[in-house]
């Protein structure tokens, strides 16, 4: 790697010359406009770089460990297999920034703008990205492990595959944001404000979302076994296939919600309001609904044996072909049972032999 000072290095940038091999390797840069380039290769270890511009520049295998970026401007910017551990970006401008097979681990992005900024198979371990701006931002299979993402704002963001456990998600808000298969068991995210965003198959086993704000988001498939929902806001929101065993829910909101297929074996629903909600197949097993209102609510084929109904509001709930072993029901309550059309409906097939008119 060959040595160069800043003077060779504007040159080559002025005459649209690609930059390989090079060592800057602890060189002032501040303020130095650098777009529109191509480095490779290119050594900026511990370079004060306050300021700069790397806008719509393209870098491929170069470091920049240790190096002072605050407030520089890397849109439209693309790092490719390059090393950008322990650098201070905080308050940069990152618009459309694209960062591939890299590593930020250490990096600070605080107050940055991620606007349609993407990490693609890359590593933010332990990089702090408080109060950043996150519109449209993509995490896919990047390493995420003890990320501070306190007082963000996820909105129309994309996070695929990663492990959230140990993140700092003091403050943090979802909005019209996909979490797919992200790992959050364990976190205690009491009052959390995520609405309108999908979650499936994510790992919330033994999360404290507790008076949290979840309307209109999609469980579908998630782990929630263990979970507290208790007095979790979560109207019109999608549980379908999900595992909550052991979940309290207790006091919350599911109005309108889905549990299609879901297992809820000895979870809790005291004083819920499931009004209207679906739990088509749901394993209830033991599950406890007292007090809960199920005005309108659906157990068609679902398995309520050994569960608790003591209290509840009914008002034409179904359990239409429900298993209902050791279950006592009120007399006189306003429930449908077995309908013998619906039940001839769903059993018919397009290969049944037609019927014999007389």
């Amino acid at each position: 790697m060959t040595p160069m000072q800043k003077s060779e290095l504007m040159a080559k940038i002025e005459n649209a010359d690609p930059v390989q091999g090079a060592s800057l390797q602890g060189v002032d840069l501040s303020g130095a406009r650098l777009s529109g380039a191509v480095f490779e290769n290119v050594d900026f270890r511990g370079c004060a770089m306050a300021g700069a511009s790397f806008a719509d520049s393209i870098l491929s295998k170069c470091r920049f460990d240790g190096a002072s970026l605050q407030g520089a401007v890397m849109t439209g910017a693309t790092f490719h297999e390059s090393s950008a551990c322990d650098v201070d970006l905080s308050e940069s401008a990152c618009v459309g920034f694209n960062a591939v097979q890299s590593r930020f681990d250490g990096s600070s992005f605080s107050k940055a703008d991620l606007t349609e900024a993407n990490f693609i198979k890359s590593s933010l371990a332990g990089a702090r990205l408080a109060g950043a701006r996150a519109v449209q931002l993509s995490l896919v299979e990047t390493r995420t492990e003890a990320i501070d993402l306190s007082d963000l704002l996820f909105f129309k963001s994309v996070v695929v595959e990663a492990d959230l456990s140990a993140a700092d998600l003091r403050g943090c808000r979802i909005d019209q944001s996909v979490m797919s298969k992200v790992r959050l068991a364990g976190q205690r995210l009491a009052g959390a404000d995520w609405q309108r965003s999908q979650f499936m198959e994510a790992d919330l086993d033994g999360v404290d979302l507790s008076g949290a704000q979840l309307q209109q988001c999609n469980f579908k498939g998630a782990k929630l076994t263990d979970a507290n929902l208790v007095k979790a806001k979560a109207a019109n929101t999608l549980f379908i296939e999900s595992r909550c065993e052991r979940m309290d829910g207790s006091g919350a909101d599911f109005f309108q919600s889905i549990w299609s297929d879901a297992l809820l074996e000895d979870a809790r629903f005291a004083g819920t309001r499931l009004e209207q909600a679906m739990l088509h197949r749901a394993r209830c097993l033991r599950a406890s609904f007292a007090r809960a209102n199920l005005v309108y609510a659906d157990f068609s084929h679902a398995d309520v044996s050994g569960a608790d109904f003591d209290g509840a509001s009914w008002e034409r709930t179904k359990f239409h072909q429900a298993r209902r072993i050791g279950v006592r029901l009120p007399a006189g309550a306003s429930i449908l049972y077995e309908d013998p059309e619906l039940a001839a409906a769903e059993a018919w097939s397009p290969l049944d032999p037609p019927s014999q008119k007389r």
